[in-house]
This record gives structure tokens, C-alpha cells and sequence, in this order.
């Protein structure tokens, strides 16, 4: 009769929906061999967006997206110059996921391969891609100095043309003149404001910005109005 009592019971439970459901099985850890293999997978990626999707994608489970990241970088270093394993698209992904992770150092080294990558193949388009890497690590770590130096290589760029190059450059000048008030200069920072390629409403607001970070409150304000 207990018996019985206990079969009713189970089923009145998982008719009302109070029956506790059991966890559904962890799923297996990756071995080394299956997260080496999805690396290199990644040089597959042949579009801007094939490569944002699978970046957004990794970045959803962080302690694989960690391990990819450290071998990436271990691969990386053990290849010999002309054997290295990632092609530029696998490892323009690569620096964003490890900035991600916070993983700066391995960040810098897959962003300073792509630069010097896109300079052996002569594209404007992935060298653009590669400072823009370079100097948003940068910012993000506040290594202003770093910032700076990116603008100035940038300056060196033969004619850009392409649109990719053109809004980094853009890009570069906003964050150029941030880095240089962040250190302290400020009537620099406002100097290079001087020759903005920015419309008068965003030069407005980088020039409150400098003020701000000199505590010129009044003129900051005084700026946007």
C-alpha cells in the first residue's frame, strides 16, 4: 500500500506540475584537440559580419571563450614567422575576444600581427581595421601614450582613400585629442581641435570635454549652449 501511496502521489505531482525536474546533464568539456580545431575554424571567416557574429557568439561562455583565447596565443607564439596559424580575419577576432576577456597582453599581440599583416598585403582596408584595434585597446587600458602613438603612425599612411581608413582616422583624431587632455595638456588638446575634421556640434562637445577634464566647468557648459 505504501508503495501504491507513493506512485499516486508522484503522479498527482507531475500532473500539477510540482514535480521536481531533474538538471539536465552538464555538457562535456571540450578537449585541447576540439578547441584548437574551433580556432582554427576561424580562418574561415571571410565577412566583417560572419566575423561580429561568431565574436558575439564566443563571447556568450566566457571560460571557453578564456581558453581559446590562451591557446590562440600559445599557437601563435610556438609557429615558426611564416607558419603562423591564424590568417587576419581569425585573428582580428581573436584581439577583440581576448580585450574582451581582458586579456590585453595576448589582445595587443593578435592586433599588432594584423597590422603587420595588412601591410604585407598592401590593404588599407585591413590596416584601418588593425589601428582601430590598436588604439581602442589602448584608450581602454588609459595608455594614452599609446594613443598618441598610433595617431602618428597613422599619419604616416600613404593616401588614404578608403572609407575604412577615413573613419578611423576620424576615430583616431576623437581619441587623440581625449588622450592628450587625459594627460594634462590641455591648451594642446584644444590647439588640435583647431584643425577637427569634425562638424561644429561634435568639435562643441570635444572641446567640453577638454574643459571638463581641466575642471573648466563654467566654459564646458558655456561650449554647448
Amino acid at each position: 500500500m505504501r508503495t501504491l501511496h507513493y506512485v499516486l502521489l508522484a503522479t498527482v505531482m507531475a500532473i500539477s506540475g510540482t514535480m521536481p525536474l531533474l538538471a539536465a546533464p552538464l555538457p562535456a568539456k571540450k578537449t585541447d584537440e576540439q578547441v584548437k580545431e574551433t580556432l582554427l575554424k576561424l580562418n574561415e571567416l571571410t565577412t566583417e559580419l560572419a566575423i561580429n557574429d561568431r565574436l558575439v557568439e564566443l563571447r556568450k561562455d566566457k571560460p571557453f571563450a578564456k581558453r581559446m583565447v590562451v591557446m590562440a596565443a600559445t599557437m601563435h607564439a610556438d609557429a615558426k614567422p611564416k607558419e603562423k596559424p591564424f590568417k587576419f580575419n581569425a585573428a582580428l577576432l581573436l584581439g577583440s575576444l581576448a580585450k574582451s576577456q581582458k586579456e590585453m597582453k595576448t589582445a595587443r599581440l593578435f592586433f599588432e600581427f594584423c597590422e603587420e599583416n595588412a601591410r604585407k598585403l598592401d590593404s588599407e582596408t585591413k590596416l584601418a581595421y588593425a589601428f582601430e584595434g590598436l588604439i581602442e585597446l589602448a584608450w581602454d587600458t588609459k595608455d594614452y601614450d599609446g594613443v598618441l602613438a598610433q595617431w602618428d603612425k597613422l599619419l604616416r599612411v600613404d593616401m588614404p582613400e578608403s572609407k575604412e581608413m577615413q573613419n578611423v582616422l576620424n576615430y583616431a583624431f576623437e581619441k587623440t585629442v581625449q588622450a592628450t587632455a587625459k594627460k594634462g595638456d590641455y591648451e594642446k588638446a584644444l590647439t588640435r581641435l583647431d584643425r577637427t575634421p569634425f562638424k561644429s556640434w561634435y568639435n562643441d562637445q570635444l572641446r567640453s570635454f577638454v574643459h571638463c577634464e581641466a575642471e573648466k566647468y563654467d566654459e564646458a557648459i558655456a561650449t554647448l549652449e
